[in-house]
């Protein structure tokens, strides 16, 4: 994911592993606001827990400070994230993919500076719940437009 806006830019990559192997996966955030840049991961980011999520949050702390964002989607694509059902360790589960265009609002506090931030950003996104969804047969239209 990448959030951009005035005076900084945010890029990281998160992922929350859903099968049953006990492995770490990347987990990095980047900020750079009022040129400096800023490595950490400790940091959490929360959706909505749809299979195509409307809403996002993203907490981190950060050396002498924090960052507080929240992010309303404006726009996928495709359009409809299209799924199917089944993976390696679950048959019933369903999985889909896609991207968000988002608008993102909160702050940073570094050394007691709040910085407001609005911004927007891209995220690519797999998505996994473990249970049965409707799937979503994609013609071309769902990936035009």
């Amino acid at each position: 994911m990448v959030i951009k806006g005035r005076g900084f830019y945010i890029a990281l990559t998160y992922s929350k592993n859903s099968s049953p192997l006990n492995v770490t996966l990347e987990h990095q955030l980047r900020i750079v606001v009022s040129g400096r840049a800023i490595d950490v991961s400790n940091f959490t980011v929360i959706d909505d827990g749809t299979i195509q999520p409307r809403r996002f949050r993203i907490y981190a702390k950060l050396p002498n400070g924090y960052m507080n964002l929240t992010g309303k989607v404006i726009s996928y694509w495709p359009a409809v994230w299209p799924r199917s059902r089944g993976t390696w360790w679950n048959s019933e589960g369903t999985v889909s993919w896609g991207r968000a265009f988002t608008e993102w609002s909160g702050e940073v506090v570094i050394n007691g500076v709040k910085h407001s931030l609005r911004a927007v950003g891209v995220g690519e996104y797999t998505r996994y719940v473990p249970k049965p969804l409707a799937t979503t047969t994609c013609s071309e239209a769902c990936w035009v437009g």
